[in-house]
């Protein structure tokens, strides 16, 4: 099976979680610190994809500083396993505001969430005046409705990438191969993390409702209510078997990708076309294509531009896609 380069998710974020900060704190001629804390949905790390492109994104930024920038920017990584731990990691990091490293007050914080479901988190938490926060891969809806987005006003951002560009031309291989054999069926089988009605900033079951208009049938199956660890490994894997012949799946599932993946290498994926978003995943034997959101490179270009910029002074949104060489394919 094909996997992407990484090191172990626990020693990377031993490696990281420490500040690029290594001054003696006595030194008065030092200038305010900037903070930089990524917050993961719990159990989000280790998907390789959209996560892992995250952390990565988060490394090229630190090993790309200049060696004035690396002595007063800091790096905090949130990567627990529920949510409760997430908000009383929060609640830790905003108990202060200043270095731990310098004793110094931070010049500049930013905050990054990855995930819809940590928004809620920012009520409880408290966020300095001259905080920011950015919200990653959240569908506009959602993000208008963000807590304390009046209050935050210019200083809270969103940064997506759509694979909507990707997906009309998976449907267009639909519409050719089901209009050229009455053999294969107009169905597309969805595999998300969220809610069936969910909107989700990849834009895909947008993108096939608009192509087909309502013309085709869509099988929507969620992790929202499936279940964790283990249970949701197998139900993943059980899903490969489900996939009928002839029709068409979208696999969206971050981390649970590679147990489907698993049964559709194992037992085979029949006439079903499969497609895997976000997921390098595949191998010589077992080939299925991919549409890829580089996230990495989006954030780190992000990350730069903020830190030279003004405060509160970046796009309150920025969309990425297949138009600006964000999202890639090999349908």
């Amino acid at each position: 099976m094909k996997t992407r380069n990484l090191l172990p998710i626990a020693l990377l974020l031993t490696l990281i979680s420490c500040s690029s900060n290594d001054d003696d704190s006595s030194d008065t001629s030092m200038p305010p610190g900037i903070e930089v804390c990524i917050v993961f949905a719990p159990n989000e790390l280790g998907d390789q994809g959209y996560a892992d492109r995250v952390l990565e994104g988060m490394l090229l930024f630190k090993q790309h500083l200049s060696a004035g920038d690396k002595n007063r920017v800091e790096f905090h990584y949130i990567a627990v396993s529920d949510t409760d731990a997430v908000r009383n990691e929060l609640l830790r990091r905003n108990q202060q505001d200043t270095s731990p490293y310098t004793r110094r007050a931070y010049e500049r914080r930013l905050l990054i969430l990855t995930d819809r479901s940590l928004l809620h988190l920012l009520i409880d938490v408290p966020l300095g005046e001259t905080d920011e926060v950015l919200v990653m891969n959240v569908a506009d809806q959602y993000f208008q409705q963000t807590p304390k987005a009046g209050w935050l006003g210019t200083r809270l951002h969103l940064l997506n990438i759509s694979a909507a560009e990707a997906a009309r031309k998976f449907c267009q291989r639909i519409d050719s191969e089901t209009n050229a054999d009455v053999e294969r069926q107009r169905e597309v089988w969805l595999f998300q993390g969220y809610e069936r009605d969910e909107v989700l900033a990849d834009s895909i079951n947008q993108a096939i409702d608009e192509y087909f208009s309502n013309g085709i049938s869509k099988r929507i199956y969620s992790t929202e209510y499936m279940g964790t660890g283990n249970e949701a490994f197998n139900f993943a894997y059980i899903m490969g078997s489900i996939i009928q012949d002839g029709s068409y799946a979208v696999c969206n599932w971050a981390s649970l990708n590679a147990a489907l993946y698993a049964n559709l290498y194992l037992e085979g994926s029949g006439d079903a076309e499969v497609i895997f978003v976000d997921t390098e995943i595949g191998s010589s034997a077992k080939y299925y294509p991919t549409i890829i959101r580089h996230y990495d490179r989006a954030l780190y270009q992000w990350l730069e531009r903020w830190l030279h910029a003004p405060a509160a002074t970046m796009p309150q949104k920025e969309w990425h896609g297949a138009w600006d060489g964000y999202t890639t394919d090999n349908i």
